[in-house]
């Protein structure tokens, strides 16, 4: 039995709809893949920018940790200096202070003398 022409173009009609509808479902599946791996790389970038955001507001908050230590030694450096101003200041005018009661009230000078020998 040998096929008409007619039933020859029918099945090559047939064999390229098959074709056809296979190479769309092939597409399609691709097209699926290729959104997934794209909606994963989204990701990773997202997180990836996350992460670069992060370690940048580390760095700035470890720098500003740093100066801020650094600020707080040169004002306890300024803070003992200025203590040891007064304390000489404050010794100066305690001698300027005994200097002018030994010659007013000579007594008052003995009295804290033998106190603070005490």
């Amino acid at each position: 039995e040998t096929l008409s022409d007619r039933e020859l173009d029918q099945l090559a009609e047939a064999g390229s709809r098959r074709q056809a509808h296979e190479r769309e479902e092939k597409e399609r599946e691709l097209q699926v893949e290729l959104a997934e791996e794209l909606a994963q790389a989204e990701a990773a970038r997202g997180q990836l920018a996350g992460s670069q955001h992060k370690a940048s507001v580390n760095s700035l908050v470890s720098k500003t940790l740093d100066e801020l230590d650094d600020e707080q030694q040169q004002l306890e450096a300024i803070e003992e200096k200025v203590k040891g101003a007064l304390a000489k200041k404050a010794e100066g005018s305690g001698e300027r202070q005994d200097a002018a009661l030994l010659e007013t009230s000579p007594d008052v000078v003995a009295t804290k003398a033998s106190l603070e020998a005490d």
